[in-house]
């Protein structure tokens, strides 16, 4: 990749790791009801009460371990998204450090 330049907009992959983690924030909630939300047989009826609990059960307990999974994916990636700006702010600012190095800036007579 010699003379290319590598471009990476640091405040916006900040910013987006802001955004995930709002998106995670939602998923939480909607994680925390879903935990809470437990009907008892005599909620659906005296015919479907026998067999409609434990499917909605299983499906349910299935909905939660999702949206658990979803809500851990979420909070790696911002994670992720933070540390690869940080990464790349430092690569940065050692660059420029070395770059000063070896040629310091000189006034220049106008």
């Amino acid at each position: 990749m010699s003379g290319q330049d590598i471009r990476m907009p640091i405040e916006a992959v900040a910013r987006h790791a802001t955004s995930v983690d709002a998106a995670a924030d939602a998923v939480q909630t909607a994680h925390g009801a879903a935990q809470q939300v437990n009907l008892g047989q005599e909620a659906y009826g005296k015919l479907c009460g026998v067999v409609l609990p434990a499917m909605i059960g299983i499906l349910g307990g299935s909905g939660v371990k999702a949206l658990e999974a979803s809500l851990n994916s979420l909070r790696d990636a911002a994670a992720g998204l933070r540390t690869a700006a940080a990464s790349a702010e430092s690569t940065d600012q050692v660059s420029a450090s070395r770059s000063r190095a070896v040629a310091p800036r000189r006034e220049l007579p106008l």
